[in-house]
């Protein structure tokens, strides 16, 4: 009998160079890039909720995943502030 561990958070290096903590199911793969959906709205919440991305969200490009894990990262692992709301992504990163 295996085991199947879930690995609900991914760290994503946005194309900007911006990284932030997701949900892994904000993660979508299915056009062969790595686009991230992202909401302003009390998104840190929903994101430590590990709440389901709302299709009608905007996605951005993601240069490279840094980490899965099935918890949360703690503080140990630390985040720029600048980048906790949508501003970091560019234009073209926007699908």
């Amino acid at each position: 009998m295996s085991i199947i561990v879930m690995k609900n958070f991914t760290i994503v290096e946005f194309s900007d160079s911006a990284m932030e903590v997701v949900p892994s199911s904000w993660v979508d793969r299915s056009t062969g890039a790595i686009l991230c959906y992202w909401t302003a709205h009390n998104m840190r919440a929903q994101v430590s909720a590990c709440h389901l991305p709302n299709k009608s969200w905007a996605k951005y490009a993601v240069k490279k995943i840094w980490l899965c894990t099935a918890t949360f990262p703690d503080n140990s692992w630390r985040f720029d502030q600048r980048y906790c709301h949508p501003s970091h992504a560019t234009a073209s990163g926007n699908q």
